[in-house]
């Protein structure tokens, strides 16, 4: 066994040494398990790319499968195999769990470029909807472990799901925020007025970590929940206004492109209306961060108003603006002091 045949047989075989294990009862098979785990981490350390020589183009059913997804797959039945019930989950299977997480993110995350490179993993560059779908996985893959990630949970389990989220957010910050950011690079987007590459790649990762806020709470600590409605915050802020440029401007969205006063005007009504949607949902949730988040948004709509609108604006478009605020800022202001802080109902006088 050699080159690409060799990680899918170390896996077939723990897979085996594990159900051997299970049926017969015999605790060193299981230490087997994680010593195959160990050579098969030390391969991948060695060298990650698993494929020898060519990779076919088709999508999903390639040469990924069998490199990564095949041994995800065994490792995770081969840690399922010599669980212990009614027990913690001990060093080996942990370390089966481990690989076979490490293995299934590699292999979602290597069919992601696949498709969107032609089948040329080595194809340097990246574009904004690869991205975006790297974002979505692993936020997909964090919510799925905080769904599995029960009082009696794997420490692996915990881990990575915490390690998911912090890729997602270290991907949706330097990818989506610089490296592939559409306003930075002026690449191209296609498709249409709704249903663009911008769009997907920021709004889909935004509604996955929206989910994963709300699916960690209780679960996961506090920092944890405001990271994950933190980054659906910033990623939803970027795909409407990735939406509104691309609505002015067509395909190139660059910030060297010249922006009418149409399109400055659209900023600032967007951005309040995704301030009172944060606010809207701060106050039925009773979430003291959302109504922070909402602060903030109608603060940046305020400021940009006053520093950019003023001079930026003519004629009815500036008088809007200044309406639009104005009564965005009345109407606020009333629903903190219905809402947020109504009075305290008085108590009933005692009877005499």
């Amino acid at each position: 066994l050699a080159g690409g045949s060799l990680t899918p047989a170390l896996a077939g075989a723990a897979l085996a040494t594990g159900l051997i294990a299970r049926r017969l009862d015999i605790p060193a098979l299981r230490w087997c398990v994680a010593g195959l785990a160990v050579i098969v981490a030390a391969r991948l350390a060695w060298d990650p790319a698993l494929i020898q020589g060519g990779l076919s183009d088709r999508l999903i059913l390639n040469g990924l499968v069998t490199a990564y997804g095949l041994p995800a797959l065994c490792f995770g039945l081969a840690a399922w195999a010599i669980r212990r019930p009614d027990r913690p989950a001990d060093i080996p299977e942990q370390v089966a769990q481990a690989l076979s997480l490490l293995l299934s993110g590699l292999f979602a995350f290597l069919q992601i470029r696949h498709a969107l490179h032609g089948g040329t993993l080595a194809d340097p560059g990246t574009s904004v909807l690869e991205q975006g779908l790297t974002t979505l996985t692993s936020l997909g893959f964090s919510l799925v472990l905080v769904r599995f990630s029960g009082p009696s949970a794997s420490p692996v389990i915990r881990f990575a799901g915490l390690a998911f989220a912090c890729l997602a957010l270290f991907q949706g910050a330097l990818g989506l925020g610089l490296a592939a950011n559409p306003l930075l690079t002026d690449e191209p987007i296609t498709g249409g007025l709704i249903l663009n590459d911008a769009v997907l790649a920021y709004a889909l990762p935004a509604a996955a970590a929206f989910a994963l806020a709300r699916a960690a709470g209780g679960v996961r600590p506090v920092w944890f929940v405001r990271m994950a409605g933190g980054l659906g915050l910033a990623l939803s802020f970027l795909a409407l206004c990735l939406a509104v440029r691309h609505g002015f401007q067509g395909e190139r969205l660059g910030l060297d492109r010249e922006t009418g006063q149409a399109e400055w005007y659209a900023y600032s009504a967007v951005w309040l209306g995704l301030g009172l949607v944060a606010l809207g949902y701060g106050i039925l949730r009773g979430s003291a961060t959302a109504r922070l988040a909402s602060a903030v948004l109608v603060g940046l709509a305020t400021l940009k108003v006053f520093l950019f609108d003023l001079s930026g604006l003519e004629g009815p478009l500036r008088a809007l603006s200044f309406l639009g605020l104005g009564g965005c800022l009345i109407g606020i202001g009333l629903v903190y002091q219905r809402l947020v802080f109504a009075p305290a109902p008085r108590p009933a006088a005692p009877d005499a």
